[in-house]
């Protein structure tokens, strides 16, 4: 039997209702806030469901720094790119570091494809 081979987190980005990065969802989450809440807007009375869960930080002019980038990327496919940054800038690895390493993406609902996404990154 051979042994797996060794897998190191370098570095990690997160993206929440509760706040864009890691350091300010975690303070929130201890603090005991949530990131849901009631839908606030008329149009969305009529569902079944009252809940809503929005990454309310999220300002593609201010996240998204390339116009190209903000106008291809889907807002899902935009927030994985902003994690996936942010775990990129967490790691402290160089250039050629990153290109040889490897990037985990986790998310409910990412409707666009990797091969399109990662070489926005």
């Amino acid at each position: 039997m051979t042994r797996p081979e060794r897998v190191v987190v370098t570095g990690i980005g997160l993206v929440s209702p509760l706040a864009l990065g890691r350091d300010r969802h975690i303070e929130r989450l201890l603090a005991g806030e949530s990131g849901v809440r009631y839908m606030q807007k008329p149009e969305f009375q009529h569902f079944l469901s009252h809940l809503e869960a929005v990454v309310e930080e999220y300002d593609a002019h201010i996240c998204i720094t390339k116009r190209m980038l903000r106008k291809l990327l889907t807002p899902s496919a935009a927030l994985a790119v902003i994690a996936a940054g942010e775990a990129v800038r967490d790691s402290g690895l160089d250039e050629a570091s990153v290109n040889t390493s490897g990037i985990y993406v986790g998310s409910l609902s990412l409707d666009v494809k990797p091969n399109i996404f990662i070489p926005a990154l």
